[in-house]
């Protein structure tokens, strides 16, 4: 029973992973450049790996874990087309954490080892998927978006097996039973739902703001066409 309990932490135990992902996606990191940002970075994987330790997840399981996030941090701030991203290009965390320049392929390489062992690794499989869902694409940049969407929808299914068939029928307590989304959402850290929340809000952000400062910039254009018009109508005036 412990065991279980302590599998079921691992999800819970990337949210500080995540908490610099939101930062990133806000324009925390803007002023940091690319040492402060690693540092950073890197002070949250250790976090990450202490809370490991502390529910006793296994090394094995942590280090698959580690890996998916490390795939999604690098590619969030290589394409987030920020100051320091080139830079960070130039020596990505998974070279440094792993040694590996092609976490874009072995990403999904290692996805389908775990999903063969799904039955032994299904919390490994979440925080893939958490990762998928927060908008790792990989080599899928290339291979096209409605490949990696049907893929989501395979190992989504495939949780969903794990955790058992949703029950329609009433439990004891006349409430229906859970079912596996609903028992995975429960259960992933607040910084997950939050990463995801804040990321809409920054697009909902950014497209107001462009779509105002689009229209304020109109609308001065008209302006000094205005006053352009009214100057010339005065020069008429006064040259009669």
């Amino acid at each position: 029973m412990e065991a279980s309990k302590n599998k079921s932490e691992l999800v819970a135990c990337i949210s500080p992973v995540l908490e610099v992902l939101t930062s990133i996606r806000q324009g925390g990191a803007d002023h940091q450049g690319v040492d402060g940002l690693r540092s950073k970075v890197m002070d949250a994987f250790d976090e990450y790996e202490k809370s490991c330790y502390d529910a006793r997840i296994s090394a094995s399981e942590m280090q698959e874990a580690k890996f998916a996030l490390t795939a999604l941090v690098d590619e969030q701030i290589m394409t987030a087309q920020k100051p320091y991203s080139m830079e960070w290009m130039a020596r990505p965390l998974q070279l440094e954490l792993f040694g590996n320049m092609r976490a874009g392929e072995a990403f999904f390489e290692k996805l389908e080892n775990i999903r063969r062992a799904a039955a032994q690794q299904r919390t490994v499989l979440e925080v893939y998927f958490v990762c998928l869902q927060l908008g790792f694409e990989g080599i899928y940049k290339i291979k096209g978006v409605e490949q990696l969407k049907a893929l989501m929808l395979d190992v989504r299914a495939q949780l969903e097996e794990l955790a058992g068939p949703a029950k329609l029928q009433l439990s004891d307590n006349a409430k229906p039973q859970e079912s596996m989304v609903t028992k995975v959402g429960r259960n992933l850290p607040y910084w997950v739902i939050l990463s995801v929340t804040l990321a809409l809000l920054a697009s909902m952000y950014v497209g107001s703001t462009y779509f105002i400062e689009n229209r304020a910039n109109q609308q001065v254009v008209q302006i000094d066409k205005h006053i352009e018009v009214l100057t010339q109508l005065e020069k008429t005036g006064k040259a009669r």
